[in-house]
């Protein structure tokens, strides 16, 4: 069995899971009591009830379980800031570490033009906010203005940097006027951009999603969930009916001239909750 790498990995639980299972074939001494030892954990279960979601790992017993897993340097380092993300508490935290994840995730080829334009706009989830802000009616095109509008904040430079991607790639123009607009041309996601970056977006608007909960009042909010057994027969048809509703609601929303008042993200997601087995489940 290959040993698996923290940099395989988003989630560092399933790391765990994976790297326990493939230590504990090839060594016969390596057990969860073996790593209550090694890391001073104080329960012979301890690592168990991190993987399983129970506990966290403390900033000092991070290194010790790199240690017991025999992680180099890199892949130490890696699996360190991927606890730290996973167990963040706020969203200003969650940038930090994933920034931090990025840059320590294995280099692919140098992307320049607009292959990196479309990686910022992949990757950074304020990229695709602030094309929706152009449609606002109070629009205002200075960068620090665009900055205080975004939450969490983004710095000026960012905002400018923004608008010049979005010009780019042909996703908002300018009238002869001057003025602004967004244009109706829709990028798809190139090659150069793996399921990690796809990853980063997605993980960005749940983290807001999360936020929204006790930051904003529930008259300015919808929030609903709905649990129930399927087939996996089924599944391909509820991904057609949730398609169905993202195109339902983009007609209904730009049905008309309207006269827009804020930006909103909708997150649709379906996903078990239920252990699944072996060969459904993927490495993200």
């Amino acid at each position: 069995m290959e040993k698996p790498l923290p940099s395989d990995y988003l989630n560092f639980r399933e790391y765990l899971r994976d790297a326990f299972s493939a230590e504990k074939k090839a060594k016969r001494y390596f057990s969860h009591a073996y790593l209550a030892k090694v890391c001073g954990f104080g329960s012979t279960g301890y690592i168990k009830m991190v993987i399983d979601g129970q506990r966290n790992l403390s900033a000092k017993s991070i290194h010790k379980v790199a240690q017991a897993f025999g992680l180099a340097k890199k892949q130490s380092a890696y699996f360190e800031t991927l606890v730290f993300l996973n167990q963040a508490k706020t969203e200003s935290e969650r940038e930090t570490f994933r920034e931090r994840l990025l840059a320590l995730m294995p280099k692919r080829p140098k992307l320049a033009g607009l292959a990196k334009d479309k990686y910022d706009y992949f990757t950074k989830s304020y990229y695709a906010i602030i094309r929706e802000m152009v449609a606002l009616p109070n629009f205002n095109e200075d960068p620090q203005w665009i900055a205080k509008q975004i939450s969490p904040i983004i710095s000026p430079l960012q905002a400018q940097r923004s608008l010049k991607t979005l010009l780019d790639l042909g996703l908002i123009e300018r009238t002869k006027t001057g003025k602004l607009v967004q244009t109706d041309k829709v990028i798809s996601t190139p090659e150069e951009i793996q399921s990690r970056e796809v990853f980063q977006y997605h993980s960005q608007m749940l983290d807001r999603a999360k936020e929204a909960l006790t930051t904003i009042h529930e008259d300015l909010r919808h929030v609903t969930a709905l649990t129930l057994p399927i087939t996996f027969e089924t599944l391909p048809l509820l991904k057609e009916k949730i398609q169905e509703l993202r195109e339902a609601v983009l007609h209904a929303v730009n049905t008309g001239d309207a006269n827009f008042d804020e930006v909103y993200q909708l997150n649709i997601q379906c996903f078990p909750v239920t252990k699944i087995s072996d060969r459904m489940r993927l490495k993200p």
